[in-house]
């Protein structure tokens, strides 16, 4: 018969840490699907969720290796969710990408259409103009699709594939090697899923310069710092109690990490900054936002004419003569 202290250690201890570590994995899941809704990352950092795939895929090789149903079922779930957070992270940042392109663009034509406008402009010019504002969105559209594929990877995605051939390598290697003995590619899974975990718990603390210099500490996901701190507890506590030490040695310094960002969240407040707006507005009035930079177009009587320049052409920022479209 077993005692309580082997079934606490054995059986209670990582079937908690089955528990948590899974929701430890579920927990960013809302706030991205708000991003997703919202259009923007906002203050949600990705770069836990490269990690969180690079960890899990680990821990499910060493799982196999051992033949250890606890750490399989405690990371299998955080394998396939880390895929569909990724993926979430990198559309939109993608999407943050594109629409800076996109901004900057319009923001250059305007000013360029601005500088080489006549000083009269007559109804024939109004149509001209409204002709070609809607052949630049037309092309600028155009131009965002034929992007080069290098000119539109954004930084999440350097990190995701790194992980992935960084994985695909040391898998590739313990199977198709046959001089290792058995213990071997246990330890060299082992070692590196260590390194991993490292940085994994380190992850969230990536923009540590950041909170220190704004003093907010937004940029940390609260319920992922609980859940990585009991989850690294539980699993700390099973690694002792199988004498593993690539279990207790990394989930003690990952429980120390959570306490440390527990810290700084008490020691710094939160404050949300709030998503810039950007208005793209061709209705009478045009709105461009970009960057600091605006260029406002509005629509004025035929009798009222633009001040004018030396050259006899209005200035970036004045009002010029622009007929009413729908918006694209």
């Amino acid at each position: 018969m077993l005692s309580a202290q082997v079934i606490f250690l054995q059986y209670v201890c990582p079937l908690l840490g089955t528990i948590i570590g899974n929701c430890m994995f579920a927990a960013p899941a809302k706030d991205l699907r708000t991003s997703i809704q919202r259009g923007h990352l906002g203050d949600l950092n990705p770069t836990p969720w490269a990690f969180m795939l690079g960890n899990c895929c680990g821990w499910v090789t060493y799982s196999i290796l051992r033949q250890d149903l606890w750490i399989f079922v405690g990371n299998c779930p955080g394998f396939c969710l880390s895929i569909w957070l990724n993926l979430g992270a990198t559309k939109l940042q993608y999407k943050e990408q594109q629409e800076k392109q996109w901004q900057s663009k319009l923001v250059e034509y305007l000013k360029k259409t601005d500088d080489e406008k006549d000083s009269v402009v007559d109804g024939y010019g109004k149509e001209k103009d409204a002709h070609e504002l809607a052949m630049a969105l037309t092309t600028m559209s155009s131009s965002s699709a034929e992007t080069p594929a290098a000119a539109t990877l954004v930084p999440h995605e350097y990190l995701v594939l790194f992980m992935v051939i960084v994985w695909t390598c040391v898998i590739s290697l313990i199977s198709f090697a046959t001089s290792f003995s058995a213990n071997v590619p246990q330890l060299i899974v082992g070692v590196i899923v260590n390194l991993n975990v490292i940085f994994f718990y380190l992850a969230p603390l990536s923009t540590i310069w950041q909170v220190l210099r704004s003093r907010n500490s937004a940029t940390i996901h609260i319920w992922t710092m609980i859940a990585n701190t009991l989850n690294a507890t539980f699993w700390g506590i099973y690694g002792l109690a199988t004498l593993d030490p690539f279990m207790y040695a990394p989930n003690g310094m990952g429980a120390l990490f959570g306490l440390l960002q527990f810290f700084l969240v008490l020691t710094f407040p939160r404050h949300h900054n709030q998503q810039p707006t950007t208005d793209v507005k061709v209705d009478g009035n045009a709105d461009v936002k970009n960057e600091g930079e605006t260029a406002s177009v509005h629509t004025q009587d035929q009798t009222q004419q633009p001040r004018q320049t030396q050259s006899g052409a209005p200035t970036a920022g004045e009002q010029i003569d622009s007929p009413s479209l729908n918006e694209p």
